[in-house]
C-alpha cells in the first residue's frame, strides 16, 4: 500500500513537473519570437532606409544626365531654356520623379511585407502561448488524475 502511495505521489509530481517544464518552454518560445520579430522590424526599417537611398542614388544619376544634355545642347548652340531641348530637360525630370516614386514605393512595400511578418511572428508567440497553458494544465490534471488512481488503487487492495 505504501509503494502505490509513494508511486502515486510521483506521478503526480511527473505531472506536474512536465506542466513547467511545458511552461518554460512557452516563455522561452516566445522571448525567441519577440527577438526574431523585433529583427524583422530593424530589417524593414532598414529596407526602407535602403529605398530612400536608392532613390536619392537615382536623382543624381538624373541631375548628371541632365547636366550632360545641357552641355551637348550648349556645344551644338542650342538654347536649353526654351523649345525642343528644355522639353527633354523637363521630361528627363519628370521621369526621374517617377522613377524616384517608385523606387520609395517599392521600399514601402517591402518595408510593411516585414512589418506583417513581423506581427505574424509576434501572433504566432501568442497562440504558442495559449496552447503551452493548455498543454501544461493537461500534464498537471494527466499526472494528478493518474497518482490519485494509483494511491487509490494501491489503498484499496491494501483494505482487501
Amino acid at each position: 500500500m505504501s509503494a502505490a502511495l509513494a508511486l502515486g505521489a510521483f506521478q503526480m509530481w511527473q505531472g506536474l513537473n512536465q506542466s513547467k517544464q511545458i511552461l518554460d518552454n512557452a516563455e522561452f518560445t516566445g522571448r525567441i519570437n519577440e527577438f526574431n520579430a523585433e529583427s524583422i522590424e530593424l530589417d524593414a526599417f532598414k529596407a526602407e532606409a535602403f529605398g530612400y537611398t536608392q532613390a536619392n542614388r537615382a536623382e543624381l544619376e538624373t541631375d548628371k544626365i541632365i547636366a550632360s544634355q545641357r552641355v551637348a545642347f550648349a556645344a551644338q548652340g542650342i538654347d536649353v531654356s526654351q523649345g525642343t531641348a528644355a522639353d527633354i530637360q523637363a521630361e528627363s525630370k519628370l521621369n526621374a520623379f517617377f522613377n524616384t516614386l517608385d523606387i520609395q514605393e517599392a521600399a514601402r512595400q517591402r518595408a510593411r511585407g516585414l512589418k506583417n511578418q513581423a506581427s505574424n511572428t509576434r501572433f504566432q508567440g501568442i497562440i504558442d502561448q495559449a496552447q503551452a497553458q493548455i498543454n501544461a494544465g493537461a500534464a498537471r490534471f494527466s499526472g494528478v488524475a493518474s497518482g490519485a488512481s494509483i494511491a487509490a488503487s494501491g489503498y484499496f487492495k491494501g483494505k482487501e
